[in-house]
């Protein structure tokens, strides 16, 4: 194989093609910027076997008019990484590790001869395909997104031979990029496919990673009861196959026991986690995976609407999630952890308690099936019976760190604090306060929101009832003279009318008792977003109490103080009946 380039790594079944098209449309090249990564997850199999493989390659500056490429690559689902590699695109207009420029691609037709990264290619095939599920490989969130995009899309196939590996090489026309490639040689076969891009194809904006889970990461729990008769334990592992904003998808396999009885629940399964929705899809591995793979709901059974290993940490903050349909509610925080619990009891199996750290992954859990009489606490078993790992996380964080996209297009609104009335008091007429909520610019270019129905569409307040009053309505009361511009770290409080005539629990709340009757949250819409993490509130700080967007911006979090005097806890108002 040719030094210095990159390889894309699967092997899986083929689906249809269909008809040709000269369709010409607009280049979208916005993702080829400092600071976008993209990734690809994929198979090698050998006469020696068959393993996963994985590669993120980051463009990661200019060098003069060139990109220089950082590739982290690794197999054993980043276990075991291979050596940092850095590649360089002298001319990224033309070409580079992964991608041809659309101006190229369109003059290419069969059976065209073609040089790209060193390797002499032949264009073996333009065709359109009209959906992603018609794709000759499985088209992952970022090739579905490419579709809902627009559609349909063309693709270009190169084919060629380079010290005695044939390849296959698959390139979307209109963005360039590499979306899947199949080599082979005697005795091997590798395949690898567009799996996560921090770049949004609708918006054409970059975005920042977070923390959360990226594409091969594999997460396993496992905790047991070994006190006899009763001994039980569960075991699962998820495997992050692909990655969009906040959609994850992931093969699940789920295993309970109660050895005692002989009860016993297994399965492998396909699952998606559908950010924009907040819905949780599954369904078993079996007839249905190709479909599946290519997340169409119409294979897929709804289980709630989050996933049970990690939940987005901007929903830290909601009062109530539903996982494998029973809904859990949020109660006192363990530490810095977030912590959803039931008090009733699933229909079959199920999670009644989940405690999730600050990156929304689950720490400790407890499972429950009434019909196989298991009931296991993660919190509570002995260390020696109890495992919880993510291979990848701390490469990622160590040594890949999260892409952060350059200045040159960065647009990205922050909430930054909320404050309500504290206490008010209820003497038989409806009393009306005020709530204010502050968003900042830490973009690089000014944001203007044109009227008041663009800021009500913008920005959101919540009055969450914490009994059984009904939720009071929040209507924007300031500003009120339009439009209004915000400059780069620029701040705007927006305030809301709240009107409160009913208290749930009329006792006043003290240093020792707790009587409180609403809470808020704050929440930004529809904005080209680098950072969902700061677009509610509350919110806690991000890493270093730095935004990741505009670094000379501090971020303390938003919303209440927390015992450790940073932000981020609920804010509360207590009403009291005189």
């Amino acid at each position: 194989m040719k030094p210095g380039r990159t390889w894309f790594i699967l092997a899986l079944p083929v689906l249809a093609l269909i008809t040709k098209s000269s369709d010409i449309r607009a280049d979208d090249t916005g993702w080829r910027q400092p600071g976008v990564r993209v990734w690809y997850v994929g198979v090698s199999a050998g006469y020696s076997g068959q393993s996963d493989a994985e590669e993120a390659d980051l463009i990661d500056s200019y060098e003069g008019t060139g990109l220089r490429i950082v590739k982290h690559s690794a197999v054993a689902f980043w276990d075991a990484p291979l050596p940092v590699s850095v590649l360089s695109a002298p001319n990224p207009t033309k070409e580079g590790p992964f991608w041809i420029s659309p101006a190229r691609l369109r003059a290419l037709h069969p059976p065209d001869a073609f040089s790209w990264q060193g390797l002499n290619l032949v264009v073996k095939a333009r065709i359109t395909y009209a959906h992603a599920d018609d794709l000759p490989f499985y088209a992952y969130l970022p090739v579905q997104a490419l579709y809902q995009a627009k559609s349909p899309r063309e693709l270009i196939t190169l084919t060629g031979e380079n010290d005695g590996v044939v390849g296959d090489y698959f390139f979307d026309v209109e963005t360039g990029l590499g979306l899947s490639s199949t080599l082979a040689t005697p005795g091997f076969y590798i395949m690898m496919m567009l799996s996560e891009i921090n770049y949004d194809f609708a918006t054409h904006q970059a975005f920042a990673e977070d923390n959360g889970p990226h594409s091969a990461y594999r997460a396993s729990q496992m905790a047991g009861r070994m006190d006899w008769p009763i001994n039980q334990f569960y075991l699962f592992e998820e495997r992050i196959i692909s990655r969009y904003h906040q959609s994850v998808r992931t093969d699940l396999t789920l295993s309970l026991q109660n050895i005692a009885t002989g009860q016993s629940f297994q399965g492998d399964h396909t699952s998606w986690f559908d950010g924009d929705t907040r819905q949780f899809w599954i369904t078993p591995i079996g007839a249905t995976i190709a479909a599946a793979a290519a997340t169409t709901t119409t294979t897929l059974t709804t289980n709630g609407t989050h996933a049970f290993y990690w939940v987005p940490p901007g929903d830290l903050t909601r009062d109530a999630i539903r996982v494998w349909d029973l809904d859990l509610t949020r109660r006192d925080p363990v530490d810095s952890d977030t912590v959803f619990a039931s008090d009733g009891l699933p229909g079959d199996w199920g999670f009644t308690r989940l405690q999730l750290d600050p990156d929304g992954f689950v720490r400790e859990m407890t499972v429950q099936s009434p019909s196989m009489s298991f009931n296991v606490d993660s919190s509570t078993a002995l260390p020696s019976s109890k495992t919880n790992y993510v291979t990848g996380r701390a490469y990622y964080l160590a040594t890949m760190g999260h892409a952060i996209p350059g200045p040159s297009s960065q647009r990205d609104l922050g909430l930054m604090s909320m404050t309500a009335p504290k206490t008010i008091k209820l003497k038989g007429t409806p009393v009306t306060k005020t709530v204010k909520v502050t968003l900042q610019n830490h973009g690089n270019q000014p944001e203007t929101i044109a009227d008041a129905a663009a800021l009500a569409q913008l920005v959101t307040l919540t009055v969450n009832s914490l009994g059984t009053c009904t939720n009071p309505p929040a209507t924007i009361i300031s500003p009120t003279v339009f439009p209004i511009t915000l400059a780069p770290k620029k701040k705007r409080t927006v305030k809301f009318a709240v009107s409160y005539a009913c208290a749930n629990d009329p006792a006043p709340t003290t240093k020792t008792e707790s009587h409180w009757d609403y809470s808020y949250l704050a929440e930004l819409h529809g904005t080209a977003d680098a950072d969902p993490h700061d677009d509610v509130c509350p919110h806690d700080a991000p890493p270093g109490g730095v935004d990741p967007v505009n670094s000379k911006i501090k971020d303390n979090g938003c919303g209440g103080k927390k015992p450790d005097k940073t932000l981020g806890a609920d804010v509360l108002t207590d009403v009291v009946v005189k």
